[in-house]
Parts: C-alpha cells; structure tokens; sequence
C-alpha cells in the first residue's frame, strides 16, 4: 500500500508515522507541503521514495493509494476534496474543513469518487470509548459530559491565526466528535457559549450543549485557561442502568446492577495505533467489524465537523442553531432529505413538535 502526505509536522512525525511504519506491506511514497527544507527532511527521515516539488506535481504524479492530508487548518478542505476528486484513498486529520463550503465540497467528491476516506477523530478508537461503546444498552438515549482541562495557549499560537479557525473548529470538534459516536440519534441543534469572547477564532474557553433527535443530550466544557498539571479529559455518561466515566483514557469505570467495575488502560490510549491499523485495513478493502465500521465511518465525521461549524455561528449569533445540512452534497452524504427553500423546514423536537428552522437559530436566546 503505497501512503503519501501533505505535510509532515510533529503530530505526523511523533504519533502517525511511527504507527504506520509498524504496519507490514506499508510504502511511504511521496510528501510535500510545509517548508521544503522540512519537507526534505522528514521525506529522508521516513523513507519517502520522493519530496514532491509541489501539492500539485505529488497529487498528479498518481503514485499513492492512500493520501493523508496533514498541513494547516485553512488546507484541510481544499486537499481532502482534490485528493478524492483524484481517485485516492483520504486520510484528513481533523477539522474536515473551517466552513460550510468546504465541507460541501468535501462532500460532494465523496459522493462522487467512491473512494475509501477517514477522518483523524481517533478518540473513536481509544480502548476506553470502544469499551464504554459496549456496556451502553442499544438505542438508549444519552446524557454525556465531556470535560477538557486543555491548558492557555500563548497569544501568538498558529490557532488564533483568524486563517485558522481557532481552538473551536480546530479542537473542540473532536470532543463534538466523540459524543456525537456515542449518542445512537443525529444532532438537532447546538448553543456555544464563550467564557473568553465571541469570537470563534480567539475564544479559548468554549462550553457547548448539543441536542439530539432521539432526547439524547451532550454538554462539552472546554476549559482552554487551566493551568498546567490538571488532569485533561473526563467523560461521563448516564443511560437506563447505567453510568460510566472514563478518566483521561487511563481508566473506565462502569456502574451497572448494583456493581462498579474498573478497568485501567496503561499509558492512556488516545486511540492513534488502532485507528492507523484500521486505516490500512479501509485503504486496502479488508473486512471490518461493526464497531471498526463505524469508527471509520466518514459520514459521521462530516456530521461532527458540520456542528463544529455550526457551534462558532451559536458562539457569534449567542443563539442555539439548528444542524440540519444545507447544501446538497452534505445532505445525501448524511442522509438527511434535499434542503429545500427554507433550508428543509423546521428540525423536529423527539415527538415530532418543530423545535427551530434547520440551519437557522431558536426565536428566543438561551440564558447564560
């Protein structure tokens, strides 16, 4: 299997490379992007048959089954759209893209391509969340608390870059990810309110509650200004019967028929080694299990990457906003019926009563 990349920064150097060269019959054929020298470098250091000149000349070159896009926020849509159109395999490290357009266009060189394709949200593969997965009872609805103790980012980090989306479409939208994989229904509707700003691009300290179309709930607390040394994620649900917490993926611990059982997950797996393998496995057409099916599942992905958008216009508007897809790519890749002259009429409320115009805000603003 022959695996280009778009860029080759730390995250790809120290985390994705270094599960990938473990996985037999695995070739790294070319990489470009970022500064050449870089570029150069990394391409000798991994074994690279060749360091494009160019995006351009490594993409029209057709020598890769699988490529990854990993350069900066602002590139994400374009490559992941022109690597699809191009035939190839996609690999997209999160966010899809920073705006409705680009994740249209995403959307619609799926559809049309056909090829494998896979988001970077790995916390789908963390040991922990596929246990918790399992212990969930089929269809229940949910109550998730995801909270982030994610630490202060110096003024001039490459995230408040206006060009870049900022900490809510760059980083939020893998705990609106992970949430979204657990809740069996669709999100309806989503409020962000910010402890900072209002200002999507700046705002480090962000809390969310997303709604969905099963009574499901899930709240996300950012907490982009704790000092250093707090411990980072804790993740609760609640259900019929059941509670659970994972605590920074080092330990899940399940409350069901009167018992708690803890199971602990040395080094704390974030989920990197099992979603490179199930990569390989997508890219190559090998059967997948149901749960490695729908870790893999680029719809979903698209979907979380729609409500990261539509979260910073609630952050903007300080209003709730439906979810509804829009445009139409995005809504055949999701399922959902073609947008219509009022973007699809109304979203429903479980129970059928319309609860907000699908794409637009609530009549009324929610309290802080």
């Amino acid at each position: 299997m022959r695996l280009a990349a778009i860029g080759a920064g730390n995250f790809a150097t120290r985390t994705l490379f270094p599960e990938l060269e473990r996985e037999p019959g695995v070739a790294f054929s070319w990489v470009a992007g970022g500064r050449g020298l870089s570029a150069a470098h990394q391409g000798r250091r991994w074994g690279f048959r060749t360091v494009a000149e160019s995006v351009d000349t490594g993409l029209a070159s057709g020598d890769a089954d699988c490529v990854m896009v990993l350069s900066r926020h602002d590139s994400h849509g374009r490559y992941a759209a022109r690597v699809l159109r191009g035939g190839a395999a996609l690999y997209c490290e999160k966010p899809l893209g920073l705006t409705e357009t680009e994740l249209e266009d995403v959307a619609d060189a799926w559809l049309i391509s056909g090829a494998p394709a896979m988001a970077g949200f790995n916390r789908r593969f963390a040991p922990s969340v596929r246990d918790l997965r399992a212990v969930l009872p089929a269809g229940a609805p949910l109550q998730v608390v995801h909270r982030v103790f994610a630490g202060r980012l110096p003024a001039d980090h490459w995230y408040f870059d206006p060009g870049q989306g900022g900490r809510l479409l760059g980083e939020v939208c893998h705990f609106i990810d992970t949430a979204g994989f657990l809740v069996p229904g669709r999100p309806v509707g989503v409020r962000a309110v910010g402890v900072d700003t209002r200002d999507p691009a700046a705002a480090q300290s962000l809390t969310l509650q997303i709604t969905y179309d099963d009574g499901s709930a899930a709240s996300i607390v950012y907490g982009g200004l704790t000092p250093p040394g707090a411990p980072k994620e804790l993740l609760e649900v609640a259900t019929d019967r059941v509670a659970a917490r994972i605590e920074d993926f080092r330990s899940l611990t399940v409350w069901k028929g009167g018992r708690a059982v803890t199971t602990k997950y040395r080094g704390g797996p974030k989920g990197h080694a099992a979603e490179m393998h199930s990569l390989v496995r997508l890219v190559r057409g090998e059967p997948l299990g149901e749960e490695t099916a729908a870790a893999t599942d680029f719809a979903s992905a698209l979907w979380s990457s729609l409500v990261a958008c539509r979260a910073a216009r609630s952050l903007t508007e300080d209003s709730v906003v439906g979810t509804a897809p829009r445009t139409p790519a995005l809504a055949r890749a999701l399922g959902c019926p073609p947008p219509g002259p009022s973007a699809a009429g109304a979203v429903p409320k479980p129970g059928g009563q319309a609860a907000y115009p699908a794409g637009g805000s609530s009549s009324t603003t929610a309290a802080r």
